[in-house]
């Protein structure tokens, strides 16, 4: 998990309001919920994410080199508790492949996690609750596997989704994704969100605690970032 500090975001001034990925049509519910500005926004901000290359802080003050390893040192993102299947649902089979990912996704087995996450996604279709939690564990998958802009993809699709059953630790984890790819804005932004009362299960006590730290570094980062990039 992560950590920031800043008041919460408007949902006027929130790019990610009422998303919905436009591939897919499956969790409409007959509203428009993004423009096409948005979603030409969103697609720009990750293409022109480069991988970043390994950073020097030698010339760097004391306290951003504390705040780039206090970052790294608690980059860990938050995995979801498995699903408990019920007996009278068709797909319990498949919430079975929900689990085992989660339980390869615990054994860092990140391949074969995703695979039973694939395997498990097209049964809940109509199921948004599931759907969420299964595009969270490929989120957690590509975010080990250190393809952090497939981490991205599947955690913002999942956010599209429906912004009310959203947890703050997906979208802390979302932040963690983007601090990766030193894009320290939209790690903030992230952050912010994490805690917000927009979302199903905004984080709570020490965790939000952590989210506001982390938003104190990622801030340092980018100030440095912007320094060497001038």
């Amino acid at each position: 998990v992560m950590e920031p500090s800043t008041q919460e975001v408007a949902e006027e001034d929130d790019p990610w309001a009422a998303f919905s990925r436009p591939e897919s049509n499956e969790y409409e519910e007959g509203e428009s919920q993004i423009s096409t500005e948005e979603i030409i926004a969103h697609e720009a901000a990750l293409d022109t994410v480069q991988e970043p290359e390994p950073i020097s802080y030698e010339s760097v003050s004391e306290e951003v080199d504390l705040a780039a390893a206090a970052l790294e040192a608690q980059s860990g993102i938050v995995i979801e508790h498995e699903v408990q299947a019920d007996s009278s649902s068709v797909a319990n089979q498949d919430i079975e492949w929900y689990n085992k990912g989660h339980e390869l996704l615990n054994k860092d087995r990140y391949k074969e996690a995703l695979s039973c996450f694939d395997r498990a996604l097209p049964s809940f279709k109509d199921d948004k609750g599931m759907a969420i939690k299964i595009l969270n564990g490929r989120g957690n998958c590509f975010y080990y596997l250190n393809e952090f802009k497939e981490a991205i993809e599947n955690y913002y699709k999942a956010f599209g989704i429906d912004k009310g059953l959203t947890t703050g630790n997906a979208l802390y984890n979302m932040g963690t994704s983007y601090a990766e790819l030193e894009s320290y804005d939209n790690a903030i932004h992230c952050f912010n969100q994490s805690m917000g009362k927009d979302v199903g299960d905004p984080l709570q006590g020490e965790n939000k605690k952590r989210a506001k730290e982390q938003i104190r570094r990622c801030k340092l980062l980018l100030k440095e970032l912007k320094k060497r990039t001038a």
